[in-house]
C-alpha cells in the first residue's frame, strides 16, 4: 500500500503508534496532526490519499476535518472509543477503527481505505463524457 496518509490524533502516543504501524504496512505517513486547525492546513496543502481521524479530540470533535475530507474526496476512517453504532450513524461510508485496536485491525482499515481511494479516482485513459456536447 503506497499511499500518503494523514493521522489526526490528539494523543501523541496513539498517533506515533498508528504512524509506526502504517509505515510497517507501506504507507508514506505525513507528520501527525494533533488538532483540527493543523489537520485542515495539512489537507489544504499536502497531497493526501487516505486519512485516519480521531473523532473526539481534546478541543471537541473532528467533524470539520471529516467535512473537508469529504469535499476533497479523500478517503478516511474514524478512530474512536465511542460506540461503533454512534459513529456509523454519522459516517456510514467511513470505516471505523475502535480503540483499543490491534495491528491487524489497523491494517484492515488501511486496506479498506485503499480500496475506497481507488474507487474514487477516475479510470486511467477513461474517455470524457461527451453526451452533453453541443457539436
Amino acid at each position: 500500500m503506497n499511499k500518503r496518509l494523514l493521522i489526526l490524533e490528539d494523543c501523541p502516543f496513539i498517533a506515533l503508534d498508528l504512524a509506526n504501524l502504517a509505515m510497517e504496512f507501506g504507507c508514506d505517513v505525513a507528520p501527525p496532526c494533533h488538532d483540527t486547525g493543523t489537520a485542515l492546513r495539512a489537507i489544504a496543502t499536502e497531497k493526501l490519499d487516505v486519512t485516519l481521524i480521531d473523532y473526539r479530540l481534546a478541543e471537541g470533535t473532528s467533524e470539520a476535518v471529516a467535512a473537508a475530507l469529504e469535499t476533497r474526496s479523500i478517503a478516511f476512517a474514524i478512530c474512536t472509543g465511542l460506540p461503533y453504532e454512534e459513529i456509523k450513524a454519522r459516517y456510514p461510508e467511513a470505516p471505523v477503527l475502535s480503540k483499543p485496536y490491534r495491528a491487524e485491525e489497523v491494517q484492515n482499515v488501511l486496506l479498506q481505505l485503499d480500496d475506497k481511494d481507488l474507487a474514487q479516482r477516475p479510470a486511467v485513459g477513461a474517455a470524457p463524457n461527451l453526451q452533453d456536447s453541443t457539436a
